[in-house]
C-alpha cells in the first residue's frame, strides 16, 4: 500500500521548532559534557550483573572458585584460589629467558594502564576505589591476567599433545575444579579488559612462541 505523502502545518512545525531551541538552550550545559573526552567510558566497559537478574538467580552470576578483576574481590569463599593464581603467575615468568626483566615488563605495562582500568568499571566505583590504594588495582590486573593466559597456555600445549613441564596442575588434574575455573571465566562481571592479557600474551608467551596469536590460543 502505498502511502501517500502528507502535508503539515505551519503553526505545529514553527511550535515543535521553537521548542526545542528553547529545550537545547536550557540544558545547553547538561548537553556540552555530552561531548567531552570523559563523558562516555572507554571500551571495553566491564558491567556488574543488574540487580534485576541478581534478584532472580544471584548464584548464577557468582563466581564459585575463582575472582577476576575487582567486583568480586572481597569474597572471602573465592580467596584461596589467591595462591593458584600467584602460582600461574609464576610458571608464566620462569616460561621466558628472563624471568626478573619480564616480571618488571609486565609490571610496568600494566601501570601504564591504571586510568584506564579505572575507567573500565563505570558503574562500580565502590568495589574499584576499595582496591586501588597502593596500587592493588595494577597488581590484581597483573596476577589475574597472568593466571588467565597460563591457563590458556596449559590447555594449549594439552591440546597440542605437548608435555607440561609441571605435571601437578592444581586446576587441570581436578576436573571438577577445572571445569568450575572455565565457568567462572565466562561469567558477566568476573573479567577484566581484554587488552591486559593481550599484553602480557605478547610479553609472555608470544617472547617464547614468536609466530603465537592469543585467538588461537583461546579458540
Amino acid at each position: 500500500m502505498e502511502i501517500e505523502e502528507e502535508t503539515f502545518s505551519q503553526e505545529t512545525f514553527a511550535t515543535v521548532m521553537q521548542s526545542l531551541v528553547v529545550k537545547i538552550e536550557d540544558n545547553r550545559q547538561n548537553l556540552e559534557v555530552l561531548f567531552t573526552d570523559d563523558a562516555w567510558p572507554p571500551l571495553p566497559v566491564i558491567k556488574s550483573v543488574p540487580n534485576m537478574l541478581r534478584e532472580e538467580n544471584g548464584q548464577a552470576y557468582t563466581p564459585s572458585v575463582v575472582s577476576i578483576g575487582p567486583l568480586h574481590n572481597r569474597n572471602e569463599s573465592l580467596k584461596t584460589m589467591e595462591t593458584d593464581k600467584l602460582r600461574y603467575m609464576c610458571f608464566l615468568f620462569e616460561r621466558t629467558k628472563n624471568l626478573e626483566q619480564t616480571r618488571k615488563d609486565c609490571v610496568e605495562a600494566m601501570s601504564r594502564k591504571e586510568k584506564t582500568f579505572k575507567k573500565c568499571y563505570p558503574d562500580c566505583k565502590q568495589e574499584v576505589d576499595d582496591v586501588t590504594s597502593s596500587s592493588r588495582l595494577v597488581e590484581m590486573m597483573l596476577i589475574d591476567g597472568c593466571f588467565i593466559i597460563e591457563l590458556i597456555y596449559r590447555h594449549y600445549k594439552i591440546v597440542k599433545k605437548d608435555t607440561l613441564e609441571d605435571k601437578k596442575d592444581p586446576i587441570l588434574q581436578d576436573a571438577f575444579r577445572h571445569s568450575t575455573v572455565l565457568r567462572d571465566l565466562l561469567l558477566l562481571g568476573n573479567q577484566i579488559p581484554f587488552f591486559a592479557p593481550e599484553e602480557l600474551f605478547h610479553l609472555t608467551v608470544k617472547s617464547i612462541m614468536p609466530g603465537a596469536n592469543l585467538f588461537e590460543f583461546v579458540l
